[in-house]
């Protein structure tokens, strides 16, 4: 209201908004025991969606991928870790739009800002499968 600017949505990209589950905020209790290693099955899809997306941003300076189990069990989890100068809703935003497009239904992927503390060396081991061009 009041901008210049503005947007139709059509039915299906409404339907998809409802249809698609909010962001959740995680926090794991100091000294639970969480394992983080490789992803069974690499997400190649997934990961060039993520490559080309955080091309775009400009705030994107590199990114992880990584998988962890949470405390109490359940299947591995894709844990992407994220380098960013701002933005972090934008990033969220990217992302999330590239789990629901290359990842089969109901998988779910997380996301974490970098530096995370006592993830650094869980990241750098890996390494990056992006990292920001000049």
């Amino acid at each position: 209201p009041g901008s210049p600017f503005g947007k139709v949505f059509h039915p299906a990209e409404v339907a998809e908004m409802l249809d698609t589950p909010p962001a959740e905020q995680h926090t794991v209790p100091a000294g639970a025991a969480v394992r983080l290693g490789e992803p069974g099955e690499y997400p190649a899809g997934f990961v060039e969606g993520l490559r080309r997306e955080y091309g775009r941003l400009p705030q994107v300076a590199s990114a992880y991928l990584r998988a962890w189990e949470r405390p109490g069990g359940g299947p591995p989890t894709l844990l992407v870790g994220v380098e960013a100068d701002g933005g972090w809703d934008e990033v969220m935003a990217a992302g999330g739009g590239c789990a629901r497009a290359f990842l089969p239904a109901g998988t779910p992927a997380d996301f974490v800002r970098l530096p995370a503390v006592g993830l650094e060396d869980v990241f750098a081991a890996a390494g990056p499968f992006y990292t920001r061009r000049g």
